[in-house]
């Protein structure tokens, strides 16, 4: 049977290093071997980017002796099964994510096994990735002697850690004791629930050798390496008395200096943009404490080194109270992640997101290959694509998913075809997919042909129309692409058809702040349930031009109650919204 013997403590938040060590451009930090055994041991450290770990085992101090190919390494070795999942393709999805995440955060441990008990080895650690390289020891080799052998126990002593951190999975744990020789580690979330790391104290070894043990109350000391670099330790008595039995289990909770909990929850994936706003949200818990929320970007998930984005946000109960419309329209280019902090001025907690932002005013293309530097790289993390490929294999090549700003990495599945009865007189039509070939205003003009007078775009940026007609038999005026989510202004001289294939774009359909002029790509339910979508406090107005009467049909708020007429929403149908604040419909 399992007994908790639950034990509270509050770290007081100082740091413990081991000595920091620099090679090449990659720092490792709080290297240490861990979890050693008669068959092998673990390496863990936390490093200054995301790297590949590496170990190389020599048999000599002086390494002129190298068994590694004669040994395992398991990079990110994880213990037991990711909790609440119970498929097998669902527990390696979630145990590679876990890893995934780890390695973002530069939390690194690596395990060596197949060696010969009660031997000296020697080895040299290694932290790779695409342009640079970190080692530990600075220089020479670092000695780990196997244990002898395992040894039976009566009972096995299993630690349970509870956190109390949202950042905190894939964090590194250990756990030891004076006499043991080495400490015994986890990761955060493995083998786990969410925000916990389980640790086996019965692979602990004393300095005999064999399995330590011990029946007393006895100090045990943990530590945890945060994904920032950060090490806290403290060590409790626990009290390790027992009859024999399966196992014990020993809660102890690390949590905030106060009681208070935050976490970002929006962009809940990679935003790429060109200059528009990008929504933050998050959730937060204080309890007893006067706190305030602080936003800040930063190029990394990591160190807390960011630059302010905003401050004095009151904490307050979840809902529209915590949201932030970023204008990052003076933001300079490149990619980024946004973290919140909540203090109380004394203490504080802090949240990472994710989700990486790319911030792209010019759209440069310094390889000609008709996509932005930074759009590839945001997608690719290469500049090596040259725009003709395709990806995902949607029939979408690459420079157009660029063109259309669209997500490479998911598939555009094709939209019913959709064909426009267009009116004599004015209508407003909407582009509910991505067009494949593109096409432009002038293109449009000239497949609808003489029955056409007019084709105008409202542009949000500059709050004016562009505008598209017929001079004489030439095209003139404005020039513009058809983009998905876009509505635009027709005249026509007679009726015509216009047909289409549209793409999915799987993409949300942005809203400045004013008018904006939109399609809906799969359109559901009526313009009341649009205006309960977005809420009062976003969206002024929706509003139509009926193709059969020319009038114009209207849905608004009056304070919180929506009113006017409650118009279903159409394929293909353009409309225009005008909206308090920038946001987004999903």
């Amino acid at each position: 049977m399992l007994k908790r013997h639950p034990v509270l403590f509050i770290l007081a938040g100082f740091m413990l290093g081991y000595g920091q060590v620099v090679y090449a451009e990659i720092t490792m930090s709080h290297s240490q071997v861990t979890d050693v055994t008669p068959s092998g041991f673990s390496v863990l450290w936390h490093s200054s980017e995301a790297s590949t770990p590496r170990v190389e085992v020599f048999l000599d101090a002086a390494a002129t002796q190298e068994i590694t190919d004669q040994v395992e390494m398991i990079p990110f070795p994880l213990q037991g099964a990711v909790s609440g999942l119970s498929g097998r393709y669902e527990q390696a999805q979630s145990r590679l994510a876990l890893q995934q995440t780890a390695k973002q955060k530069g939390l690194n441990k690596i395990r060596v096994r197949g060696l010969d008990p009660e031997t000296e080895y020697f080895i040299k650690v290694f932290a790779d990735s695409a342009g640079d390289s970190g080692s530990w020891p600075a220089s020479g080799t670092q000695s780990v002697t196997t244990q002898r052998e395992n040894a039976f126990l009566q009972d096995s002593a299993i630690v349970v850690v509870d956190l109390h951190d949202v950042d905190s999975r894939g964090w590194l744990v250990s756990a030891s004791v004076a006499t043991s020789t080495h400490p015994v580690s986890s990761f955060a979330d493995a083998g786990a629930e969410p925000g916990q790391a389980v640790i086996n104290l019965s692979n602990l070894f004393g300095s005999d050798g064999t399995n330590w043990y011990s029946d007393i109350i006895t100090s045990l000391t943990i530590q945890v390496i945060k994904g920032s670099g950060e090490i806290v330790t403290e060590t409790l008595d626990i009290d390790l008395s027992s009859s024999f039995e399966v196992a014990s289990n020993y809660a102890f909770d690390i949590g905030s200096p106060f009681d208070a909990i935050i976490q970002i929850v929006a962009p809940a994936g990679n935003v790429y943009s060109r200059g528009e706003s990008v929504n933050l949200a998050w959730t937060d818990e204080a309890t007893g404490v006067n706190a305030t929320i602080s936003l800040y970007m930063d190029v990394d998930t990591g160190g807390e080194d960011g630059v302010l984005v905003a401050s004095g946000i009151a904490e307050d109960a979840d809902g529209v109270a915590d949201r932030y419309n970023w204008d990052v329209s003076a933001v300079a280019e490149g990619s980024y992640y946004v973290y919140a902090v909540m203090s109380d001025g004394v203490n504080s907690v802090t949240s990472y997101g994710n989700s990486k932002i790319t911030i792209d005013h010019n759209q440069t293309d310094g390889d000609s290959d008709l996509m932005s530097d930074l759009w590839e790289m945001h997608y690719f993390d290469t500049l090596t694509r040259d725009g003709s490929g395709d990806f995902e294999g949607d029939n979408v090549p690459d420079w157009l998913e660029n063109f259309y700003r669209t997500n490479p990495q998911q598939t555009n599945s094709l939209l019913p075809g959709l064909t426009l009865a267009l009116k004599k007189g004015s209508q407003i039509i909407g582009v509910p997919g991505l067009l494949l070939p593109r096409i432009d205003s002038y293109g449009l003009l000239a497949q609808l042909g003489n029955d056409v007078f007019s084709i105008a775009r409202y542009n949000p940026a500059s709050k004016q129309l562009e505008i598209t007609y017929w001079d004489a038999a030439a095209p003139a005026g404005d020039v513009f692409f058809l983009l998905p989510g876009e509505g635009y202004f027709v005249q026509m001289i007679a009726d015509a058809d216009l047909i289409w294939s549209p793409f999915d774009s799987n993409r949300s359909i942005p809203l400045r702040q004013g008018v904006n002029v939109i399609a809906i790509t799969q359109p559901s339910g009526d313009s009341f349930g649009l205006l309960g979508q977005l809420g009062s406090d976003v969206i002024w107005s929706i509003r139509r031009q009926n193709s059969l009467t020319s009038l114009y049909e209207t849905a608004a708020f009056d304070g919180t109650d929506a009113i006017g007429i409650p118009f279903p929403l159409r394929y293909g149908e353009g409309y225009i919204v005008t909206v308090k604040q920038d946001s987004s419909i999903d």
